[in-house]
């Protein structure tokens, strides 16, 4: 057998000299400040902190466990202590907190407060809203606010029953009848008081079905006007129904 590319024993594996090493525990080092192989990412991060303009960010993307973390950390106490050093600003800056912008939902709102209170405001404002939902619940599930609501719901109902009991009226006056079908609402030729068959309708003079079909187009366009009008009624009710849930929340919120 061949020995020419045997490998001793002892020198399949290495061990460090530590005689060598300048130190005797590795606390007494001093930690690295600078990042190895990442020269780069850390130019494109400086040159993105000197951009001190609303609406500019950093965005860091990469493997995960490859460290971007404490990069940016350490990256950034280093930048901020020489900023300190430099303006003599404190060396804790202030909290930022993004909050909800009602008015312009596309664009939160930045509030500035006090440093260590960001996560105060951040468990408060978790805590309301836990409590605002098992308080709304409560409010718009009760009995009183039910019956609030139906009420209105039956003035509309009341209000567009009376708009067509009136047009049914006028159409039974005038020889009608006001049905109900898949295209809408359609008015009948009526005979003792039922819906006239097609062959009484032939037989009717000449002047009649005039007379008949003047009336059916002056019924129709008030049927139509009262149609319009019941939507408008059911548009004015669902934005009393919204202000009223409106004013229960607001009402909700400013209660301590």
């Amino acid at each position: 057998m061949s020995t020419k590319f045997e490998v001793p024993a002892d020198k399949l594996s290495w061990c460090c000299d530590v005689s060598l090493l300048p130190f005797a525990c590795t606390a007494e080092m001093t930690p690295l400040e600078d990042f190895i192989g990442q020269e780069r990412a850390m130019r494109a991060i400086q040159f993105g902190l000197g951009v001190d303009k609303p609406g500019f960010n950093i965005f860091v993307t990469g493997l995960t466990g490859t460290g971007k973390t404490s990069i940016i950390k350490s990256f950034l106490k280093k930048v901020t202590a020489e900023r300190v050093a430099a303006d003599g600003d404190s060396l804790f800056p202030a909290d930022w907190c993004y909050v909800y912008n009602f008015s312009d939902p596309d664009r939160p709102q930045a509030l500035k407060i006090r440093r260590g209170w960001g996560k105060t405001l951040k468990a408060d404002m978790e805590q309301l809203v836990q409590n605002l939902q098992r308080e709304a619940k409560k409010m718009f599930e009760s009995d009183e606010f039910a019956h609030h609501r139906q009420t209105m719901i039956e003035e509309l109902q009341k209000k567009q029953q009376e708009m067509m009991e009136g047009l049914m009226e006028e159409a039974s006056r005038n020889g009608l009848t006001l049905r109900m079908a898949p295209s809408g609402m359609v008015l009948l030729p009526t005979k003792d008081g039922k819906p006239m068959q097609e062959a009484d309708y032939l037989a009717l003079s000449t002047a009649d079905k005039k007379k008949l079909e003047e009336k059916r187009g002056e019924i129709e366009e008030k049927v139509e006007a009262t149609l319009r009008e019941g939507k408008k009624l059911e548009r004015e009710i669902t934005e009393k129904l919204a202000t009223v849930e409106t004013q229960a929340g607001e009402y909700l919120v400013k209660t301590p």
